[in-house]
């Protein structure tokens, strides 16, 4: 019997290891519009490290409803970021988060 699992959003796309998903210069005329993005990866180790490196392009992006799941048990702390801070995330240099915009979807 297989391990029951999570359900994504959207479509997950397969990864083996390394880089997960890359954009460079993203544009900005659907802002404050959302794309789904779903992975389905397998750690090789007894632990593994979720990244997210952001440069200050000249186009604009959000990040929000990150989810990463052992099974059905999500392990992403404030994964929506909708405690009004940072919680559960460790950041270095400058960091800008806001609150009070929704979307649904």
């Amino acid at each position: 019997m297989l391990p029951a699992t999570a359900v994504p959003p959207c479509t997950p796309q397969s990864r083996s290891s390394g880089t997960l998903f890359s954009v460079t210069n993203p544009t900005s005329s659907s802002y404050p519009s959302y794309t789904c993005y779903a992975y389905t990866w397998v750690a090789t180790g007894s632990s593994a490290t979720l990244s997210f490196f952001f440069r200050h392009d000249p186009g604009g992006w959000l990040l929000d409803d990150v989810k990463a799941y052992h099974g059905l048990t999500q392990i992403i702390t404030n994964g929506g970021f909708e405690t009004g801070s940072l919680t559960g995330w460790v950041y270095s240099g400058s960091c800008y988060f806001s609150t009070g915009m929704t979307y649904s979807g």
